[in-house]
């Protein structure tokens, strides 16, 4: 619906601007214009409307989320199943590894973090909390779409395409599916510097036990120097497959 249809357009472009925003580090207008198809005018004034109601801060020549997000959000984070079941798997996983722990729930066609556990040691990554990724460049994301049916697998390519992040992408459609297809017999899912050249992931989902719906996943994510040979074959995947059982088993029957 274009900005002529009235005031919903009006609205679907701002929220198409605060993604953007959102799931940057910072972004600057003519960055967002040239990623909504708007006149650098058109989107100024969004953002105008979006600072004045402090779903966005201008820091510099940037914008980036404002507290809006996290009050609006926050309430409906707490209340996910996922929040409420998962955190002290992922404290545990952190604990175990040392490694930067995720859990992840699919949002809108992407990856949505829900609540994340670091270290000192841990790799730094664009991945805080609320932040949107691309399903097929991420560990988490795999382990999401390999459980999903696959009409719905067609319409997260449809909507967000396979862009690469680096030459390790998976780009091609047919190799992606049969990544899931390899991702769903074993349980698990790997990232081997997919999405960030020097850092891998490993992902379990977590699933209702009962109807199969997807929740989300669980995650670890670590440098290539320590995330290597049997630990990231074997022990991290072990660790994360079996806290995600213990997550399935929490949100199914409590």
């Amino acid at each position: 619906m274009s900005e002529q249809d009235g005031t919903v357009g009006a609205v679907e472009n701002s929220y198409r601007i605060l993604d953007i925003v959102a799931e940057s580090d910072g972004v600057t207008l003519t960055e967002i214009a040239e990623r909504v198809d708007l006149s650098t005018t058109s989107v100024h004034n969004h953002l105008r409307t979006l600072v004045d109601q402090g779903a966005v801060r201008k820091d510099g020549d940037r914008y980036r989320a404002g507290f809006r997000c996290l009050t609006v959000g926050g309430p409906v984070r707490d209340e996910h199943p996922l929040y409420e079941n998962a955190r002290q798997a992922v404290d545990h996983l952190y604990s175990t590894t040392g490694e930067l722990s995720l859990i992840l729930t699919e949002h809108r066609g992407k990856s949505l973090v829900l609540y994340r556990r670091e270290g000192q040691d841990s790799v730094s990554l664009d991945m805080h909390l609320g932040t949107r990724q691309h399903l097929h460049a991420t560990a988490g994301g795999k382990a999401m779409l390999a459980h999903f049916d696959p009409e719905d697998v067609q319409s997260v390519v449809d909507r967000h395409g396979l862009p690469a992040r680096n030459g390790n992408t998976i780009t091609d459609e047919s190799e992606l599916r049969e990544e899931l297809a390899v991702v769903r017999d074993r349980g698990y899912a790997l990232d081997r510097e997919e999405r960030i050249n020097g850092v891998r992931g490993v992902a379990a989902p977590i699933r209702h036990r009962e109807d199969d719906r997807v929740f989300g996943a669980i995650a670890v994510l670590g440098p290539v120097t320590r995330v290597t040979g049997d630990r990231f074959t074997d022990e991290i995947p072990e660790l994360v497959t079996r806290n995600a059982e213990t997550i399935e088993v929490d949100i199914t029957y409590s």
